[in-house]
């Protein structure tokens, strides 16, 4: 039995282990976990990090055997691969009358075939931490925030896909959009790994908000490297998603009365006719016009000091957690890579 997880890689080798043992348990149809092998759907777009932050949480407020926090591990890693698909299913989601109607049916009912396994291997999994000889209560209450805090993200996962910018947008509601997006997700991984270490609540919150910190600062991040520099997916913009660079742009726009003539203005003018899921066509000229825009107007400057906030708040939060709990002194380093 792992006595303590020295290293990145050592968590990822737990976690990759309980997930084949979960597979394994659970006798998926061949054609299910073959899917999600070949596809490389575990372990797959997501950042790995997020399915150690249980272990690592775990360890870093006194829990002593890191295996044993082995199963909420693979539990965030089967959510997460099940928030890629749904996240894909939506990006691409076409309109009725535009929609190749045989070979579309069959790609979504694949799509959530394989949703559908992954979240009930996620739930099997999170079980399962009742057979792990936890103190009384512990295994309970991982499971109970597992429950609460994946009903938060897939309701942040539908808010950020039906919210499209537009001018009535405000920089607090871009914020928690992308709080209750990534933010739930990272706060169920951390607070699952400490409520499996200890029965304090003030930790249990502490070992959240640092996370949420931390995910904020990331996404806030991959917001800015989605638009800038021109090399960027650039999907963001092109769905007019209620991100902080664009929703900056439109009120700095606004605030100018020159909310008619911007680019980033018109494409949103453009847009508000056909509907909160349905992608309208953008012209890559428009889309490069609006990136100068949106870079000009201060919103790419504007979200990484905001993101830079946020890191240094979770760097913060780690040194309350260091001072009740000597040796969690590897979340400081965590905020700090």
């Amino acid at each position: 039995m792992v006595q303590t997880l020295d290293s990145y890689t050592a968590g990822l080798e737990i976690v990759k282990a309980e997930c084949e043992r979960q597979l394994e348990v659970a006798e998926l149809p061949s054609g299910i976990s073959d899917a999600l092998v070949d596809r490389k759907l575990i372990f797959g777009e997501h950042p790995e990090v997020m399915a150690i932050l249980p272990l690592i949480m775990y360890q870093a407020l006194g829990g002593k055997k890191p295996d044993q926090a082995a199963p909420a591990g693979a539990a965030m890693e089967f959510l997460l691969a099940a928030a890629d698909i749904l996240d894909d299913v939506q990006d691409l989601y076409v309109p009725e009358e535009a929609r190749p109607p045989d070979r579309m049916q069959a790609h979504y009912i694949t799509e959530m075939e394989l949703f559908t396994a992954l979240m009930l291997l996620a739930e099997q999994s999170v079980v399962s931490l009742a057979e792990r000889n936890l103190p009384i209560g512990r295994a309970t209450n991982a499971m109970s925030v597992f429950n609460t805090f994946k009903l938060r993200s897939f309701n942040g996962q539908y808010t950020d896909s039906h919210c499209k910018v537009d001018f009535d947008s405000d920089l607090e509601s871009s914020i928690a959009i992308t709080r209750g997006k990534c933010g739930s997700l990272a706060r169920c991984a951390a607070h699952m790994g400490a409520a499996l270490a200890t029965g304090d609540r003030k930790k249990q919150e502490l070992a959240g908000e640092y996370v949420e910190q931390l995910a904020l600062a990331r996404q806030l991040h991959d917001d800015v490297s989605n638009l800038w520099p021109r090399t960027g997916k650039g999907d963001d913009l092109e769905q007019l998603k209620r991100t902080l660079p664009l929703t900056y742009t439109l009120r700095q726009s606004s605030a100018a009365s020159t909310n008619g003539n911007s680019h980033l203005a018109r494409l949103v003018k453009m847009d508000a006719a056909v509907g909160p899921i349905v992608q309208t066509p953008l012209e890559p000229a428009d889309l490069g016009l609006a990136r100068d825009e949106i870079f000009r107007a201060g919103g790419i400057h504007f979200t990484m000091l905001q993101s830079l906030k946020h890191l240094v708040n979770a760097r913060n939060v780690a040194r309350q957690i260091e001072k009740s709990v000597p040796g969690a002194g590897m979340l400081e380093r965590l905020a700090s890579s």
